[in-house]
């Protein structure tokens, strides 16, 4: 059995029994942006990159970093690394002088013996993007623990504060399936009060503003997200509506690698290329929205679903 991975410890158990509001709260940000994060960097696929490149460095690179420099070591082979672009530059804002920087690895370049790929047009990282969303996210996502917690005791306890201890064992050997048995002194004189609250439910609410979020941030980065939707709800303007932002965002990044294919190939004499790692629609939701129209059609009920693209 696995003991560990890159040094860490796999978890074997479900974890501490009781963590910290803060911890859970660390815990939600890390999955939530590493979840965005694998997905960014699995957008784009490349092919005929020589033997000493890795794809998956490359666009790591350019997630975090915003640019890599492509280039030929005397030594090494084709390499990428993060690069750094001092000038000077030409009539087309371009530095001429780049330095590649990696661990143990600092060379300059310049425009004749290196290529700049750049992430998108402005060179922006998108990790930024996927960090700018994740604490929105992550708020949320708290909040709908805390939410049901309140909805599985809705109710909050009062005492005085020398029993207050005493107030909250007994509540966590309630919510550990345990026998609450407790002095005497804790209840004595009707010292605990049980104060009842609101038990309405909000979770379809909450859980439409994480999935509001999870969308835009798939947008920005050119991710197709229209699955998350009934697509029975969605009306043939606001999918196309929707899909030309998308589209435009991934052209946006697409259009550089394409652009950095060419140079690659045109200074170094070799074939590269990169193309959209795109998922189309699942199949299982298209086959079940194209069942729910043409049932629709045969039935004489008119059913707000938009065709598939085959039929215009």
């Amino acid at each position: 059995m696995i003991t560990s991975f890159f040094g860490n410890i796999l978890p074997f158990f479900a974890g501490p029994k009781k963590m910290s509001a803060k911890d859970l709260n660390n815990q939600q940000y890390a999955e939530i942006f590493n979840r965005v994060s694998n997905i960014a960097i699995a957008r784009f696929k490349w092919s005929g990159l020589p033997r000493t490149c890795r794809p998956e460095v490359l666009e790591e690179t350019l997630y975090f970093y915003g640019s890599a420099l492509f280039f030929e070591d005397p030594d090494l082979g084709f390499l990428h690394t993060p690069c750094s672009l001092p000038g000077p530059f030409n009539v087309y804002n371009e530095s001429i002088i780049r330095y590649a920087r990696a661990f143990e690895y600092d060379k300059e370049y310049n425009i004749t013996n290196s290529v700049v790929i750049k992430a998108n047009h402005t060179m922006f990282p998108d990790y930024l993007t996927t960090w700018a969303y994740t604490p929105k996210i992550a708020n949320c996502m708290r909040a709908i623990d805390v939410h049901t917690e309140t909805l599985k005791r809705p109710f909050i306890i009062t005492c005085p504060d020398k029993t207050v201890s005493s107030a909250r064992k007994m509540i966590e050997q309630i919510s550990d399936n345990q026998v609450c048995v407790m002095g005497e002194k804790l209840g004595e004189n009707g010292e605990i009060k049980v104060i009842p609250l609101a038990t309405v439910s909000n979770l379809q609410d909450m859980w439409a503003n994480v999935k509001n979020y999870f969308n835009q941030v798939y947008s920005a980065l050119g991710v197709k997200n229209s699955y998350t939707e009934k697509r029975e709800r969605m009306i043939t303007s606001e999918a196309e509506g929707e899909g030309n932002a998308i589209r435009h965002s991934l052209e946006s990044e697409l259009a550089e690698r394409k652009l950095a294919c060419e140079r690659i190939n045109s200074m170094f004499g070799l074939n590269v290329s990169v193309e959209a790692n795109e998922i189309e629609t699942f199949m299982d939701e298209l086959m079940e929205a194209e069942a729910a129209r043409v049932s629709g059609i045969i039935g004489g009920e008119s059913k707000d679903v938009p065709e598939s693209s085959e039929n215009g």
